[in-house]
């Protein structure tokens, strides 16, 4: 139980970290922007990229450097070279940059919290793959089987259900994720609303995950999304059908301890 917990705490810290990359590339895409816009026709999410604007944050940083210098900055990967760009390349667009320098610090120092926040989530994901692994083998090996979930959902589902026994059906599951649908009731009428979202909203989040990767990677759960789309759904509603089918399967192969098959 003390380890299940463990697990969870995990789970969610990698989750946290997962919303502070997603801001920190957005704060060094708005910093790129002013300091050297050009570099954004790249993606400049690499690892060879993000080290090297850690250091040269501006075209002046870049035209203030020699060839040996900046190559050293791309040669971060230990020899591996960058195929999508070259110092070269930087060093023709810096001569033509309409960028300004002022905000090279801003542009260093976000390179820097997207490589930090890049390397805690490569640690965070190798511990919980390997805790999940570790408590829940079989289980980890039965939602894999799934094609279309990996380890890293697989491990933040179990994460949050570790005993899928609490759980006498799959509707009570469905509920426990809030993806049931909300119910609006006045005299005599009732009518389904959108879905409830009382539930745990991570758990929530990583079922939608998982039903996106199996829409594109396995068949069935593909054909039945395109059929609630050709039966009028609009895309989220298709998605939280595909999820509550999604939850079904997993409640299933789970309870009956049974690996997937088409």
């Amino acid at each position: 139980m003390q380890l299940d917990s463990e697990s969870k705490m995990l789970a969610r810290r990698r989750a946290a970290n997962a919303e502070d990359l997603a801001k920190a590339k957005t704060i060094l895409k708005s910093d790129l922007s002013v300091a050297f816009p050009e570099l954004l026709r790249f993606n400049v999410f690499t690892k060879t990229l993000l080290e090297f604007l850690s250091i040269y944050g501006c075209s002046k940083d870049v035209l203030g450097a020699t060839d040996g210098q900046l190559q050293q900055a791309m040669d971060v990967q230990k020899g591996r070279k960058s195929e999508e760009i070259t110092v070269q390349n930087i060093k023709d667009l810096a001569q033509t940059s309409i960028g300004v320098s002022y905000r090279a610090a801003m542009v260093r120092d976000s390179a820097k919290a997207v490589l930090a926040c890049q390397q805690r989530d490569e640690d965070l994901t190798k511990a919980l793959v390997e805790l999940e692994n570790a408590l829940h083998k079989r289980q980890m090996e039965i939602l894999t089987s799934i094609p279309g979930i990996g380890e890293v959902t697989a491990s933040h589902f179990l994460s949050e259900i570790p005993d899928i026994a609490q759980f006498a059906t799959y509707q009570k599951l469905i509920a426990f994720a809030g993806t049931d649908p909300g119910i609006y009731e006045s005299g005599d009428t009732s009518k389904n609303l959108r879905i409830s979202k009382h539930g745990n909203a991570v758990l929530r989040k990583y079922l939608y995950l998982m039903a996106d990767s199996c829409v594109k990677h396995n068949i069935v759960f593909n054909t039945y999304y395109h059929k609630k789309r050709d039966a009028g759904f609009p895309h989220r509603k298709a998605m939280v059908a595909t999820m509550n089918k999604l939850v079904r399967t997993l409640h299933a192969l789970l309870t009956k301890d049974e690996m997937y098959s088409l």
